[in-house]
Parts: structure tokens; sequence; C-alpha cells
């Protein structure tokens, strides 16, 4: 599915607009690799390219199958494909247990029986298709532009809208996304057998996946064992938190969303970071992305405002977390150097010695993160939104101290600023400090770092029927 060696489109036409037309677009766009074969039993040529009546008039056994024909097709379609000798399929056709009307369930039950026979991977049905960005593949309808490039991140989920909307935000951050699989009704593959997936490829570091309901606890809590053995986070936004969002759940993709209690339950338990909305979530994965583990949660910041040390102190003590005094060596350091007009603690306002000579910034920052009383570093400042030489030589620099530095180097902009073109290319080339945006959403990502990293890799087994 996300390594195919040909991709077989079942429903191509040529009406303009429709979604097999610009899923080819994009196959055609992004120079996928493999064979693309598109079949309409009425078509000859289709998109300038040969039209094929059926999977028997193929050059090639079909490999991967999208389905996009009529629902009262699709289960016939999936065993046609088959008996070919289809290894997998995504169905984006809908109209199946979403719906509540007889008919739908009707053929519900029958691509279910179908997918259960023949033992294809499958998703969908109702649901947008998948990227892996290692094959220039995206099987999607979406337009907006894609990097293609084979990120650390993969994402997973029911709404193939967040999914595509999770990727767009990550690489407008600079963050690459390796793959995206949208589930949809999930009559075949679920999430948690993506998550496991993910968490056994070298490529993938950090999981993200949104959910509406989950209907093997079993299967979700090993899938959340394997991230865990595996040093992956996985970072869920879990759809149901409201009586009116578990209705939500099951008029979009017939998922029974559970309670949210339970679900917590059981992925606080197995270290999964449960966010409560989309940007939150951006911050949580640009966090995991890009900082180390820390080795405990003695916090220490720098800054150039004495108003902006003190949003950092209460920020972090909302969330529990404290900055500790620093070493007596490496305060002593901080005051010869920086004099007058500074405040020589945790956090440290650096002043005006700072802001004259950018050296003594710099130093500033490198006292902080070779202090072994600390183990994470916060710099509070946001990247330029165009060319600026003297802070993107200082970013530079600390990218390169937190490159051979044993603790996360995070900087923070207490407001969200948003990227730039510039800023995005600039922020690829700072690969080892994390940047977020926004105090409250990165105070809550630092928070699940320190909490993750304190986790142990495994925990035993609890009996348990509860249902998230």
């Amino acid at each position: 599915m996300l390594h195919p060696r040909n991709i077989v489109l079942v429903g191509a036409t040529d009406k303009p607009g429709n979604y097999a037309e610009r899923i080819w677009n994009n196959l055609v766009k992004y120079k996928y690799r493999g064979g693309l074969y598109p079949i309409n039993s009425r078509r000859d040529v289709v998109w300038g390219v040969t039209c094929y009546k059926d999977f028997a008039c193929l050059p090639e056994k079909p490999d991967h199958v999208l389905v996009l024909v009529p629902a009262r097709f699709v289960a016939q379609v999936v065993r046609d494909a088959a008996t070919a000798g289809a290894r997998s399929a995504t169905i984006v056709t809908s109209g199946f247990s979403e719906l509540q009307d007889e008919e739908s369930q009707r053929l519900a039950a029958e691509l279910n029986v179908a997918v259960r026979e023949t033992g294809l991977a499958i998703t969908g049905p109702n649901c947008l298709g998948n990227l892996s960005a290692g094959e220039k593949l995206f099987t999607n309808l979406d337009d907006r532009i894609v990097t293609m490039e084979q990120g650390p991140v993969a994402i997973a989920g029911q709404s193939g809208a967040i999914v595509m909307m999770i990727r767009q935000a990550l690489e407008d951050r600079g963050v690459g996304v390796g793959y995206m699989v949208t589930t949809g009704n999930e009559a075949g593959l679920e999430t948690p057998d993506l998550m496991t997936y993910f968490a056994a490829d070298p490529s993938i570091r950090v999981i993200v996946v949104y959910l509406e309901g989950v209907r093997n606890t079993q299967a979700f809590r090993n899938a959340c064992k394997a991230a865990r053995a595996a040093g992956k986070p996985v970072i869920a936004l879990k759809l149901g938190t409201s009586e009116g969002g578990r209705a939500a759940a099951m008029a979009h993709t017939g998922s029974l969303a559970g309670s949210i209690e339970s679900f917590d339950a059981i992925s606080t338990r197995e270290g999964v970071i449960r966010v409560r909305g989309l940007d939150e979530l951006v911050e949580t994965t640009e966090c995991f992305v890009h900082a180390k583990l820390p080795k405990g949660n003695r916090l220490a910041a720098v800054t150039l405002s004495g108003g902006k040390r003190g949003l950092l102190i209460d920020a972090f003590h909302s969330a529990g977390l404290n900055f500790p005094p620093l070493s007596k060596n490496a305060g002593e350091k901080l005051a010869t150097m920086l004099g007058p007009g500074s405040i020589i603690g945790n956090p440290l306002d650096a002043g005006f010695a700072a802001v004259v000579d950018p050296s003594v910034y710099m130093r500033s920052i490198e006292i902080m993160i070779d202090d072994p009383d600390i183990d994470i570093v916060i710099i509070d400042a946001d990247l330029p939104k165009i060319p600026h030489e003297l802070r993107e030589r200082n970013l530079r620099i600390v990218n390169g101290m937190a490159s051979s530095a044993t603790k996360p180097v995070i900087y923070i902009s207490p407001v969200s600023m948003g990227f730039t073109e510039h800023t995005t290319a600039l922020r690829k080339t700072l690969p080892n400090i994390a940047v977020m945006q926004g105090m409250d959403r990165a105070v809550g990502a630092i928070k699940a770092l320190i909490d993750y990293a304190a986790l142990e890799k495994d925990v035993p087994d609890i009996v348990s029927s509860s249902d998230p």
C-alpha cells in the first residue's frame, strides 16, 4: 500500500474535477515511479493514456488498487482485485457504515465479508488516500503542494480532511511527513495496524494519530506498546470529549467514540500523549521531532526581557514545572560577564550586555547548556520572517551547541508569529533545536516531553474491559 509496484485506478473517468482525476494528477505531478493503470470498461482512453477494461487486460499483475466506483460495486471490485493478484486497496468511495440506512449497512456488511475473505490490506471506505513520500506516492485528492521529503513523522487517522490539515500544518513549519494514511470507516486496516507498522519503520521517529473510535482495545494497546518499545512517541487527537463529539464520530465514519475517560485510562498508561486540539498537536509534534529527551525536569531559560522572564515563570509554574537555581559555577560566570542591567538567576534576563554584544548573548546560552544542574534549556526568541544576518548567525551557533549537547534546546515565541517561506527554509537548516509557537502550547509540549522521557519502555499488562 505504501510501497506498491504499481497503482490501478478503478473508476477512472474524464469528468472534470472528479476524485479519480485529481488523484491521477497528483501521482503524475509527483512522479510516482511505478506503473499507473486506469480502469473503466466504457473507456479506451482517459487522461491521454490507455484505459483498460478490467484487471485481466492490464500489462502486469495489479499491486495496489484505488477504488472509486459507486458503493454497490465496491465489494466485487475488491474480490476481482484479489483474484487478479493485488495485495492492497484504498477505497475512496463513501456510502457505507457512516450512513445509518438499511441499504448502506447492508453494503458495509457485504464489504466486510469481502475484505475478510480476500485478505487484502485495505484502507477505507470513505477515505481520501495516502502519502508515502519516499515512493513519491500521493493517492490523495489534495491539490496543495506536498514537499515529498522522507520526513520523520507518520500520520494516520479516520478523517481525511483533518489528517490532510495536520500534514499541511507540519510541512508549513518545516517538519517533514514520511507517511500519511487516511483510514476512513476502517473496514480493513485500523489505525492501530498503521501505528504498529510505523513503530517498525526506521525512518519514522514520531507517530501522530487522529482517532474517532477504537474498536479493538487490545490491538490499540499492543500498537502503543510497540511504539513505546521502539522509543517513538504517539501523539493522539481523540474525538469524543463531549456527547456532541461522540455523535459526530458516528455520523462521520460510523465509529463508536467511547468515553474519553476510558481512552485516557489506557493511553496514559501506555505513554500516549493526548492533545486537545490541532494547534497543540502541531507544537507537540514539533517538540518531539527536534528536542532530545531530557534526563529530568530541571528547566533553565534565557531571555532579554524582564517581563517575559515573569511570563515564563508563571506559565511553567501552572504546569507544575519550575526553574531551579543555577549551579554556583554557572551563576558566577554569568554575574561576572553580564554586570548591571541583568537579572542573574533562572530564568536569566541577560539584559543590556547581551543586547549590545551578541557574543555575550551566545556565551550566556552556552553557560546554561553546559550547566550540569539543568536538564532543558529554553530560549525566548522567534525565527525571523525575512533575512536577518545577525539573528540567523546566532541561530546557527545555538544549533551547533545543541548538536553536541546532551539536553534539549528549545526556542519559544510567546505568541504564534506564523512562518513565511523564508522562516520555513531557515527552520529546515536548524535540525537540533525545537522551535515552538505560543507559550501555553509550548509549556504543554515540554511537559509532555518530560513525562514521556520518565516512562519505562515497557509496563505489565492489565486486565480491563474498558473500550476507549
